[in-house]
């Protein structure tokens, strides 16, 4: 069990022994009554920091979705930057690295891409995200690295099913039928 389960898992107890009703009003002052300050300060960003990530988030989903990707690239680059440390047990990280691997991936910046992937799977959370599988086996078999991309794609499926191929050229998920 990874550091975030282990929190959620807290969290949830705290709520069924208190009798509390999960909303979006109560989650964080129950949160910050369910662990201790170390544990809060490890899942929550402080609000001013939050605040600008999502400020950053959305300006270069704006971007991305012009298909202005290295304009989006270097506004996720700066959501990055801002998350204090440890940056890895902050899921905000991998939105970003994972968003900025998807930029390069649509520009067919395939080592670029690969680069970002590969570090989305150092952050808590990483190597359990279906999306991530999928676009690191796409990278992969684009780079001819038939094996490897065969292997994400099966770790992608197994956390997702066949939805996760949903949309995607079929030769990805044909793939991981070959023997």
């Amino acid at each position: 069990m990874d550091k975030s389960e282990e929190i959620s898992k807290k969290i949830s107890e705290y709520w069924e022994k208190n009798k509390y009703e999960i909303t979006d009003r109560n989650f964080y002052s129950v949160a910050k009554k369910a662990l201790t300050k170390e544990e809060y300060e490890l899942c929550f960003l402080p609000d001013v920091i939050s605040e600008r990530v999502d400020e950053l988030a959305i300006k270069g989903d704006d971007f991305f979705d012009k298909e202005e990707y290295e304009k989006a690239i270097e506004i996720y680059k700066q959501g990055i930057e801002i998350i204090p440390e440890p940056k890895n047990l902050c899921e905000a990280k991998l939105w970003f690295t994972a968003a900025i691997a998807d930029a390069f991936w649509h520009q067919k910046k395939y080592k670029e891409a690969l680069e970002y992937l590969d570090e989305s799977l150092k952050v808590e959370g990483g190597k359990e995200n279906a999306f991530i599988r999928l676009r690191r086996g796409q990278v992969l078999f684009e780079l001819s690295r038939i094996d490897e991309a065969k292997k994400e794609f099966q770790i992608g499926y197994e956390i997702e099913g066949k939805r996760l191929f949903k949309g995607e050229d079929k030769k990805y998920l044909k793939l991981i039928k070959r023997k």
